[in-house]
């Protein structure tokens, strides 16, 4: 038998035998049936005297509550007076306030200082005046409430309106908000709305304050039994705590004594609070103590008796249990070696045996317990350890491969700076056919190059968690369509038509990444157009969710390509996966894109996913969500006045619907044709209706099959169409060469494919009202040779260490007509500031001696006449320049090649205005020294 048994059979024979002999001794004496009638004749008593003084605390109560109501309705028609008698809208602002000053400290003698704040505010919810007990309001803290609930309600509802009982953080006071409506008595409409704020502190305290008999108290607490006015203030502000989910009765008061409590159960705007009068036990029972007091002097007597006769007895029962309960004590402190002393009766020795056994148990188990607690310590300080190693590894890793992503972008963009600006130099040289052909090759080599490399950066970006999104306003349609016309070429160049589709109704002017959003879409096109052959690449646009603040954009790329199998959908979302090798080696491409657009779409809390079939074209579906823009504005929809008939010429049927949805906004009868016989059908019908068309809008194929006649060819052999406007719509690089072609046709407008919506609604507006031909050049992109040319000649001082680099930004300056003077490194380019006078500085910012970080420190130090950083090594050399850059301000723009996270940060901390990274473009430096031209840049340090 266990040790735990043994002890549970000893403890029950002594029970037994304890019980008997104390309970023979009692009745021995018959102080039983003597105490059960005592126990009687109180608890009648005592029932009977609690119940009247319950009954006479809820009456309290209830008039405490009759009094709070009161104070409100007070309050309440002291507003409706002011209301009725001040036309305070009438009132000029200084009026106003003095008018609200003198309602707020309005008093009486039985409710002070009750309005802490009133608010007049007019009917749009802005604020007229706003008084204070303790703030002073001016014109200019006035603000706009009309999204405020004390507005929105009594508006709605043309009443009045009581707020929740909220408590100041500071002051931990209660108040409650009260608003009314305040409409004209002529015509009924809405003036304004006056709000108070009122201190229930200064209404309860009235109530609490009311004496309750000589010693009872009154008190208020919320919901959840927090006191929130008390005549005692030590016990308020969360410091005392009531249960008023009891019943009335005898428990801890709000004071911490025992009292007779009861409570009474009332509402303001639906929050729960309670009335509770309590009085002190002694004094609310005084009957039945004193009833009390006299049975226990018959008791003491009897029990004086008893307590002589049994002592003797119960000594020699409770000796040796409360030896046994002393050796427990002292083992329970530590000493886990102690025994009992085995004395007394049988009973009891047979209990102290069996706990000395399992005092002997328990101390064998403590022991094996604490050998395994420090095994299980040892081990866990060793893995703490590895782990520490392992995560300081894992940092030095991080911080090699952020440094090696560093170097590699600056040594691989800096000779592709020098290849894809060099090249582009050369293109505008007299060249000779193959020469160029070359040269293109080239350039489009090391583009796809320069996309591989971005794509890695990227992508080591995104696994690092270092790619943020930068959020801004933008425009939807323009960020589409700039992104359709850059892969325009490639498609045109294999026939394909790429029609857009936004629909009305899509917001455009939304709040996002516009820079990430363009090379997700330009990513799925460049996709879409790589894997098609023949067809078309469309994409459209969808709302999926919208509210007042944002909008989720459902964004899809279909095409006509080769197709996806089933089995291969997943993997080409993966980095550097494709749906098949030999895809790679056919179309080229890293397999970074899609994995790239993938992540990107998570970032902006969408989703980026495929549905295709082999041999029947894709459709990624891209979705993300934005915010809108201050200013929400629509594509252009309104009807073009004059706007009567057109007819649509196009062979693809996707881009036919969109023209005649398109159109039709505007206001034009559209009838469509898909071919040129078509077309010849269609002028006929509507000459013999006695009708023309005011426009004739033409798709021109971008695959013309062999053996067949062009659409334009097939128009221009029927007279009938002499005379009628025409408007071609043609790949870019043959938009010189139509007009000529067709000398029997009245083009009147060429514009050049992917469609322009403004640009296709002005060559419109145009041909109906004055009907002249649309200039060819105003669809033309300006040639890259002429690009600064609208500059007026700048000095530059142009710092960079790369003689390639340095000849080809000099060779773009110098053809800009700007005079340029180069220094390799910071040194030199303080040196040189100090000698000339420059308009702006180009710097490098990795070069050899001083790199651009520290030479732009060492400017920006001396512009604002302090000692710069470099002045112990470089004082006497750098001398003209201080003197020369004191007070002034110079545009600085850093030029690097760095790509990582966080570079451009540090160059803004340098002092540097703006920033270029390399591999740059013409345009690019064009575009950033017109901003300096124009003051955008530049204003910021001097």
């Amino acid at each position: 038998m266990g040790t735990e048994n043994i002890l549970s059979l000893s403890l029950i024979g002594a029970g037994n035998s304890i019980r008997k002999r104390l309970t023979l001794t009692f009745i021995l004496f018959a102080i039983a049936p003597l105490i059960l009638l005592s126990l009687v004749l109180f608890s009648l008593i005592f029932t009977t005297q609690q119940h009247q003084i319950v009954e006479l605390e809820r009456e309290v109560a209830k008039a405490a509550i009759s009094k709070t109501v009161l104070a409100l309705h007070e309050v309440n028609a002291r507003l409706n007076v002011f209301i009725f008698t001040q036309d305070i809208f009438q009132a000029d602002q200084n009026r106003q306030f003095l008018l609200l000053s003198q309602l707020r400290s309005v008093k009486d003698d039985e409710h002070r200082d009750i309005l802490d704040e009133l608010i007049l505010l007019d009917n749009q919810g802005r604020e007229l005046a706003h008084v204070s007990r303790t703030a002073n309001f001016t014109i200019a803290d006035l603000g706009d409430r009309s999204d405020h609930n004390e507005f929105l309600i009594p508006v709605t509802t043309k009443g009045n309106y009581y707020g929740p009982v909220f408590f100041d953080k500071t002051t931990l006071e209660p108040y409650l908000l009260l608003s009314q409506p305040i409409f004209d008595l002529q015509n009924g409409k809405l003036k304004g709305v006056l709000a108070a704020k009122l201190r229930l502190y200064k209404v309860w305290n009235d109530i609490v304050g009311q004496p309750f008999g000589n010693s009872g108290l009154i008190y208020i607490s919320d919901g959840q039994g927090m006191v929130v006015a008390h005549p005692n203030p030590s016990v308020v502000h969360l410091s005392t705590m009531v249960k008023v989910n009891l019943p009335p009765g005898i428990r801890p008061g709000s004071t911490g004594d025992l009292v007779l409590q009861a409570h009474e159960k009332f509402q303001l705007n639906k929050q729960d609070f309670f009335v509770s009068a309590e009085i002190p036990l002694l004094a609310a029972m005084a009957l039945s103590l004193r009833a009390l007091s006299t049975m226990m002097l018959f008791l003491m007597i009897f029990l004086v008796l008893s307590v002589v006769a049994g002592a003797v007895v119960v000594r020699r029962i409770v000796r040796p249990i409360e030896s046994l309960a002393e050796t427990a004590e002292e083992i329970s402190v530590g000493g886990i070696d102690r025994k009992a002393e085995v004395t007394g009766d049988e009973e009891i020795r047979s209990l102290a045996r069996a706990f000395n056994r399992m005092v002997g148990r328990l101390f064998y188990d403590i022991n094996e317990r604490k050998r395994a607690e420090a095994a299980l310590q040892t081990a866990r300080d060793e893995l703490e350890m590895r782990v520490e190693e392992r995560t300081a590894e894992l940092n030095i890793a991080n911080k090699a491969k952020s440094e090696f992503l560093a170097n590699m972008s600056h040594e691989i963009r800096t000779p592709m700076n020098g290849i894809i600006g060099m090249t582009d130099l050369a293109l505008k040289t007299g060249l000779t056919p193959e020469q160029r052909r070359y040269l293109e090759v080239v350039r489009q080599s090391s583009t796809s190059l320069l996309g591989i490399i971005n794509d890695i950066l990227d992508f080591s970006k995104i696994e690092a968690g270092k790619l943020m999104l930068d959020l801004h306003p933008f425009n939807l349609l323009d960020v589409i369509e700039q992104t359709v016309r850059t892969v325009a070429t490639s498609a045109h160049d294999k026939g394909l038509e790429l029609p857009v589709y936004v629909p009305f109704g899509v917001p455009l002017s939304l709040v996002g990444d516009s820079l990430r959003l363009r090379q997700i879409i330009l990513n799925l096109l460049s996709n879409a157009i790589k894997f098609t052959e023949q067809g078309y690449v469309l994409i459209k646009v969808a709302v999926a969710q919208e509210d007042e603040q944002e909008v989720v954009l459902a964004l899809d790329v279909v095409d006509t390509g080769i197709g996806i199998p089933v089995e291969k959908k997943e993997l080409i979302f993966g980095s550097f996966s494709q749906a098949d090798n030999s895809v790679s080696r056919h179309f080229g491409g890293s397999g970074l894109g899609l994995s790239i657009s993938c992540r990107l779409a998570k970032l902006m809390a969408g989703d980026l996913w495929v549905d295709s079939l082999p041999g029947q074209g894709s459709t990624f579906h891209f979705s993300g969500r934005f915010g809108k823009a201050v200013e929400h504005v629509l594509p252009e929809q309104d009807i073009i006045p004059g706007a009567e008939a057109i007819l649509i010429v196009d062979g693809l049927g996707v881009s036919r619907n969109i023209l005649q949805e398109l159109l039709t906004s505007w206001g034009f009868k559209v009838d469509t044709a898909e071919d040129g016989p078509g077309a010849l059908v269609a002028l006929q019908n509507s000459r013999a209706a006695g009708s023309s068309y005011q426009v004739v809008l033409v798709n021109l194929p971008n695959n013309q099959a062999p053996g067949t006649e062009n659409l334009l060819e097939v128009m221009g052999k029927d007279p009938q169409v002499a005379g009628v406007p025409l408007l071609a719509l043609v790949m870019i690089h043959n938009i010189n060469r139509q007009p000529d072609r067709y000398p029997n046709l009245d083009i009147r407008g060429i514009l050049p494919k992917p469609i322009n919506r403004h640009d296709l609604r002005q060559a419109i507006q145009d041909l109906l009202y004055d009907g002249e031909l649309i200039s060819d050049e105003s669809a033309v992109i300006e040639p890259a040779e002429d690009l600064g040319r609208d500059l007026a000649p700048l000095r530059i001082l142009l710092v960079e260490d790369n003689f390639i680099n340095q000849e080809l930004a000099e060779a773009i300056l110098a053809q800009a007509g700007h005079q340029v003077v180069s220094a390799h490194n910071g040194i030199e380019a303080i040196i040189a500031l100090g000698e000339n006078k420059f308009d702006v500085i180009l710097m490098d910012v990795q070069m050899p001696k001083m790199d651009g970080l520290t030479a732009t420190r060492i400017i920006r130090q001396y512009q604002r006449g302090e000692d710069g950083e470099g002045d112990g090594q470089y004082g006497d050399m750098f001398h003209k320049a201080r003197q020369a850059l004191a007070g002034t301000s110079l545009p600085i723009i850093a030029l690097t090649a760095h790509a990582t996270a966080g570079y451009k940060e540090e160059c803004q901390e340098a002092g540097m205005d703006d920033y270029l990274s390399k591999p740059f473009r013409t345009e690019e430096i064009h575009g950033l020294l017109r901003q300096v031209v124009s003051g955008t840049i530049g204003n910021s340090h001097g």
